[in-house]
């Protein structure tokens, strides 16, 4: 994150267990990693100055957001498998209903013309 302490190099609770600056407070150049501030010599060249609570605070953020912007999908495409199942099954009732009425109606037509139901 490029950042040191929780406020800067100069808070407390960011010191070092022998009373140094963390290692990650060290702001290394990339060209330079051989000079003057590289791993394990003690010395520190250059401090990251601003601290980390702001840094850490947006990244938070922006795992929430990204988290609930996912969530938000899923939410978003359940309702509509919902509502497209629900569409789905009252269009099989209607169905249904229309193929009932259909055998209602074939049933009810007499199998043979009206004068030979007749009784002579």
């Amino acid at each position: 994150m490029r950042c040191c302490g929780a406020v800067g190099p100069a808070s407390a609770a960011f010191r070092g267990p022998a009373g140094g600056i963390p290692q990650a407070c060290c702001a290394r150049d990339r060209d330079d990693a051989a000079g003057a501030g590289a791993a394990g010599d003690g010395l520190c060249a250059h401090l990251h100055t601003r601290g980390c609570v702001v840094p850490a605070a947006d990244r938070v953020r922006a795992v929430l957001r990204d988290g609930a912007a996912a969530n938000g999908g899923a939410a978003l495409l359940m309702f509509l498998c919902a509502l497209s199942t629900a569409l789905y099954a009252d269009a099989l009732k209607r169905e249904r209903r229309k193929r009932k009425e259909l055998q209602e109606v074939k049933e009810e037509k007499p199998l043979r013309s009206p004068i030979l139901n007749e009784k002579f």
